[in-house]
């Protein structure tokens, strides 16, 4: 399945990017800040409501796997002469995705050009 199949449509908006969240628990909020105990019980609560996207599916394996390539991906940005000044990163798409809001049972998002 690619993006355009799933619902994204990147000729649309492509000018802007979209930060899709679950609306009660905010924008930005991201399991990578919290520390593995707590980030692996906030993670098996999701799984055990089997309410989000691929809810039940993830687990340590899936955490550890997360962790690992969110610091390749930033190792890779600061040896390209990027200075970040977050640990972890906030993801963002370039484009409207409306599938994307179907990962979340009360979805909201944030456009920014």
């Amino acid at each position: 399945m690619n993006l355009l199949s799933a619902g994204c449509d990147m000729a649309k908006n492509i000018d802007s990017l979209y930060h899709y969240y679950e609306r009660e628990v905010g924008p930005f909020v991201s399991l990578s800040g919290l520390p593995v105990e707590k980030a692996l019980k906030v993670q098996s609560k999701l799984d055990m409501a089997d309410k989000t996207f691929h809810a039940g599916q993830r687990g340590e394996r899936y955490y550890m796997r997360r962790e690992y390539l969110e610091q390749l991906v930033r190792s890779m940005f600061i040896e390209k002469g990027g200075e970040p000044v977050r640990q972890f990163p906030h993801y963002m798409v370039i484009g409207e995705c409306p599938w994307l809001a179907t990962w979340y049972e009360k979805s909201d998002h944030i456009k920014s050009p």
